[in-house]
């Protein structure tokens, strides 16, 4: 399956972005080794953040770009990490993926069993 990656990112503490970017970039690999193909929009717009000065990691920056891919991708897999269910952008992104109808799964860090909504 082609699956949209979800996590939360941004956060007023450098050290939790940087962690939730190697999570989920960790999780995307194993998920990839297990057959999937995976679009990460963390692993993609964070380097880009870091190397570019001004550069927002705002939802409301990257929205348009992770839309573009959400309707492209057959599913949105949420990786529930702390402040996942507070994230402004995984909320975003599982609102675009709904009114898309798109099957939302969740998966916890560490694993690659993805539990699936009915």
């Amino acid at each position: 399956m082609n699956i949209y990656l979800a996590s939360p990112y941004t956060h007023e503490n450098p050290d939790v972005e940087a962690e939730r970017f190697v999570k989920a970039c960790e999780t995307a690999g194993r998920l990839i080794q297990a057959g999937h193909i995976v679009y990460c929009p963390i692993a993609h717009s964070h380097p880009i953040k870091e190397c570019t000065k001004g550069m927002p990691g705002t939802w409301e920056f990257w929205q348009p770009i992770d839309h573009f891919f959400i309707r492209k991708l057959e599913a949105i897999v949420v990786l529930r990490l702390d402040g996942w269910r507070e994230s402004v952008g995984v909320g975003g992104e599982l609102l675009i993926g709904r009114t898309l109808v798109k099957p939302i799964g969740y998966v916890d860090y560490g694993s690659t069993e993805i539990e699936w909504e009915t």
